[in-house]
C-alpha cells in the first residue's frame, strides 16, 4: 500500500509546505498549515482547521451550518511529522452546545420508511461465526451496509477471508433492503433511507437510532457477552479484541480514542445495550432512546447535528450512567494520532485499522497486520 501523498517522511521546505492545509480546509491529515503564522487546531473528532489562534467554544465567524464548538487542541506537526510546541493549554473534552440564538425542541419521530424492494429473503436469524465462544468474551458483531457502492464488496471479501465480523461468535449485516452479500450472507432490513447530510461530519445519528432499534428488537445480542459495531471499511481483528476485553470485564463500553468514541468500531457490554433498550422502551412508540433525545435534541435537529458515535457516547455516559473505559489498542487511524496507520504495522495488539475502502487495500492491510510487528 502506498503511503498517502499528504504525508511526508522528511522535511523538504517549500515542497513539503505545499502539501499542508490552507485556511478553510481540514488539516487533520497533514497536521500543518501553508501559512506559517497559522496552526492546526482541533474542532471535533473529525475536523481541524488552520487558524491564527483558537478559543474553545463556538466561533461566530464559522458558517451557520458548521457553528459547533471548537476544542482548540493544537495538533500541529511540522512537515516531517514531528509535533510542534503547544501554543495553549492541554486538550479538555467539551460537551457540544446548541449554537447561540438557536432553540431546539425535541423533534417528532421520523415518518415511517418503506424499505427498498427485496432482492433476497431477509435474514431472520443471526449468522454463525468462527469465534471460540470463550466464557465472558463471546461477541455479536454487526455492520451497517449501503445497498450499493464499495461496502457490499468489502463485506464479501471479509466473509471470504473469515475476518472482521465473521470471526465473531455471531454476526449480522444491516441495510435498508434485503439482498445477498455473499453465499449464506443476506442482510437484515432497517427501516431507514440510510441518507444524511454531511457538514464536516456525517449527521448520521438518526440512521443509527434506527439501526439500534432493530438490534434491540431482534434481541440477538442478548445471547452474547459483547456487542461490536464495525464499519465495513474498518480492518477488524476479533481475536485481538478478545485479548483487550479481558482487561475490561466490568466496563459498560469501551472508548477507542483519546478524543472520544469514534464510529469505526464500537464495543458494548450486554448490560450497556440492555440499558439503552430500556431508554427505547421509555419512548411513546419505542423507536428511539427517549431520555437521551430529550437531553440532546441538537443531535438530530437544528443546524449543527451530531455523528452517531458522539451521540451514543454522551447518551450512555451522561444520561444512562453507563461506565466507559478507554483503551487505545482498539483502533488505529489518523484522527486518533496513530502513526503511519496506512501501513497496518502498529503492533500486534491493534484491534482495528481504519479506513480502507478498496478491497485490495483492505486485504493488504490484513496481511501487513498479521505479519506482526513489535508494539510501538
Amino acid at each position: 500500500i502506498a503511503a498517502p501523498s499528504s504525508f511526508s517522511s522528511s522535511s523538504g521546505g517549500a515542497s513539503d509546505l505545499a502539501k499542508c492545509a490552507d485556511y478553510g480546509e481540514n488539516c487533520w491529515g497533514q497536521r500543518c498549515c501553508k501559512k506559517a503564522s497559522q496552526r492546526c487546531y482541533m474542532k471535533n473528532a473529525q475536523w481541524a482547521g488552520c487558524r491564527e489562534s483558537c478559543q474553545a467554544g463556538v466561533n461566530p465567524e464559522d458558517p451557520e451550518e458548521a457553528r459547533t464548538p471548537w476544542s482548540c487542541q493544537d495538533v500541529s506537526q511540522d512537515s516531517s511529522g514531528a509535533p510542534l510546541p503547544p501554543s495553549h493549554a492541554p486538550f479538555m473534552a467539551i460537551e457540544p452546545v446548541i449554537p447561540p440564538g438557536e432553540t431546539i425542541e425535541v423533534p417528532p419521530p421520523e415518518e415511517p420508511y418503506t424499505p427498498l424492494p427485496a432482492l433476497a429473503v431477509e435474514a431472520t436469524q443471526v449468522g454463525s461465526g468462527q469465534g471460540p465462544g470463550l466464557q465472558g468474551l463471546s461477541m455479536f458483531c454487526f455492520s451497517l451496509c449501503q445497498p450499493t457502492g464499495y461496502e457490499p464488496k468489502l463485506l464479501k471479501v471479509q466473509q471470504h477471508l473469515g475476518t472482521s465480523i465473521f470471526a465473531c461468535e455471531a454476526w449480522a449485516v444491516y441495510s435498508n433492503r434485503a439482498f445477498e452479500i455473499a453465499p449464506g450472507v443476506t442482510t437484515s432490513v432497517v427501516a431507514n433511507s440510510l441518507k444524511c447530510e454531511v457538514h464536516e461530519i456525517a449527521w448520521n445519528t438518526n440512521i443509527f437510532i434506527a439501526v439500534w432499534h432493530k438490534v434491540i428488537n431482534q434481541s440477538w445480542y442478548r445471547s452474547y457477552d459483547w456487542t461490536v459495531k464495525v464499519d465495513p471499511d474498518a480492518v477488524f481483528f476479533a481475536t485481538r479484541l478478545r485479548v483487550v476485553l479481558q482487561d475490561h470485564t466490568t466496563a459498560g463500553y469501551l472508548g477507542n480514542c483519546q478524543y472520544g468514541l469514534h464510529g469505526p468500531i464500537e464495543v458494548f457490554s450486554r448490560s450497556a445495550i440492555d440499558t439503552l433498550a430500556q431508554d427505547y422502551q421509555a419512548s411513546p412508540d419505542g423507536t428511539r432512546p427517549q431520555n437521551c433525545i430529550e437531553r440532546y435534541p441538537q443531535a438530530i435537529a437544528g443546524k449543527a447535528q451530531w455523528g452517531e458515535d458522539l451521540f451514543l457516547d454522551f447518551c450512555l455516559r451522561n444520561v444512562l450512567g453507563v461506565r466507559a473505559a478507554l483503551d487505545t489498542r482498539l483502533m488505529c487511524e489518523a484522527h486518533c494520532d496513530c502513526p503511519d496507520w496506512y501501513w497496518c504495522h502498529n503492533g500486534t495488539s491493534r484491534v482495528t485499522y481504519h479506513p480502507f475502502k478498496q478491497a485490495d487495500m483492505y486485504t493488504q492491510c490484513v496481511a501487513n497486520a498479521m505479519a506482526g510487528a513489535p508494539d510501538p
